[in-house]
């Protein structure tokens, strides 16, 4: 179809001929309307409920309170970081849009994408071996989880009675999929959320709560270049019609919600934001670049079959760090991971900034030895900070009894393999690439971007 300038072109008409308005006619049409009186303007505007104003007025104070937290904070002081405050000032809204006024628990769904993500919703250390999947149910209904399960040796279901930040929220479950679910042949599976009790293919709610937070934690080893299997969620029998009106468009429960978003983003930017700075800290007597211990369920959202460790790291452009494993942990799945002073995880979509015991390169002698420098080293196991000198360090440790916490050791980058093991195994700056490539690639696979 020919283009003419002068004409907005609308397609093909009835007769089959292409048809076209002049654009200048277009023009004044649009003026017209737009200078025309607003129909939407009224002589007295009405009010929304004083509920609903007060929610929204406590949200929007509670938005500058958040950062001028943020702005107080020693991370502050760097200037380097002072525009990912605001990155997360924005991040922390988007995230509390999409965990507490998008969710439909009439019309429930599994939220992947507006879920944890990369780099786009990463606030807390979000973690890059798993694929997670965030539910939203009311305990007053029964559900019916179905799926298929992929190549993932892990599958498992966090149950928890509220939303993030309030009052109700704690862990009421914590269920792994090989020990309560019946598989077939296939993989296919059916589990009951909700309802009275079952011997098996059941999961309980807090019957109480009208907002039940589940979360589903999929294992990927490949980055999403494998099976890592589908799932959905229905209601087991049907809802009351209207049920989807109340939720949109009633504004008492408008209201609640956008208070649950304050109360969600309060706890993100005090617990996860700057808490998980500090936990670092604390637990290393405030010394960088070294690792400490701390329980699954420190902080809100951890997991209890995990054990973390975790540290700030410090370095310059010619340092490296040396984090060291003596030995394999006899677990099914431990990884390590970094993420910035903010507690956002590094972008491990496109940056090899994670690795686990999948992908990890073990040393000869039994250990595991990765390098976390500002300069791609040429070692297998390196960690990229994405050209930050200050972050934080993470490993999780699942199903496991013991407690693993890395050795870290800074070093001269130009002295580094003087350090490191003389069969420590090297990569070409192709096959880094490559290696990039195929993580990139995965991610695409799995979320579509």
């Amino acid at each position: 179809m020919s283009v003419n300038k002068n004409k907005t072109e609308y397609g093909v008409g009835a007769s089959g001929s292409n048809f076209s308005i002049p654009e200048d006619e277009t023009n004044k049409v649009r003026k017209a309307l737009m200078d025309a009186p607003p129909a939407s303007l009224t002589a007295r505007p009405d009010q929304a409920s004083p509920a609903l104003r007060s929610a929204w007025q406590s949200y929007h104070s509670a938005v500058d309170e958040m950062r001028f937290l943020l702005e107080k904070s020693s991370m502050f002081k760097n200037p380097r970081y002072r525009a990912k405050a605001f990155h997360v000032m924005m991040e922390i809204q988007a995230i509390a849009y999409s965990m507490t006024i998008a969710p439909r628990t009439a019309t429930p769904r599994i939220h992947t994408n507006s879920g944890w993500h990369d780099d786009i919703f990463s606030l807390g250390l979000v973690g890059a071996d798993w694929h997670y999947g965030l539910l939203y149910l009311d305990g007053a209904y029964a559900y019916k989880l179905s799926g298929r399960k992929g190549e993932n040796e892990l599958l498992l279901l966090q149950v928890c009675s509220d939303s993030l930040g309030m009052p109700d929220h704690r862990t009421i479950g914590m269920h792994d999929f090989n020990d309560i679910v019946d598989f077939d042949e296939n993989g296919n599976y059916e589990v009951i959320i909700g309802g009275p009790p079952r011997e098996r293919n059941w999961v309980a709610l807090d019957n109480n709560s009208n907002w039940n937070l589940l979360y589903i934690r999929t294992q990927i080893k490949k980055f999403g270049n494998e099976d890592i299997g589908e799932y959905r969620i229905e209601h087991l029998a049907p809802v009351e019609a209207d049920l989807y009106e109340q939720e949109e468009f009633d504004e008492a429960v408008m209201a609640e919600r956008i208070h649950r978003a304050e109360m969600l983003m309060r706890i993100y930017i005090k617990e996860f934001t700057i808490g998980i700075w500090d936990f670092a800290n604390a637990g290393s007597q405030g010394k960088p670049n070294v690792m400490s211990p701390q329980p699954g369920l420190t902080f809100v959202g951890g997991s209890s079959f995990s054990v973390y460790a975790q540290g700030a790291f410090s370095i310059d452009e010619d340092e490296a760090l040396i984090i060291e494993l003596k030995e394999a942990p006899t677990s099914p799945y431990w990884g390590i991971m970094l993420g910035d002073t903010w507690s956002r995880a590094l972008p491990f979509s496109r940056y090899q900034t994670s690795l686990n015991n999948a992908q990890a390169v073990q040393d000869s002698d039994g250990g595991y030895r990765f390098v976390l420098s500002i300069k791609d080293p040429g070692v297998a196991n390196w960690l990229d900070p994405t050209k930050h000198n200050h972050g934080e360090m993470f490993f999780r440790n699942y199903f496991t009894t013991e407690t693993v916490v890395p050795d870290v050791m800074k070093v001269k980058l130009d002295k580094l393999l003087d350090y490191l093991p003389g069969d420590t195994a090297l990569v070409s700056p192709e096959e880094r690439k490559a290696a990039i490539r195929y993580r990139r690639e995965g991610f695409v696979r799995m979320y579509g971007e």
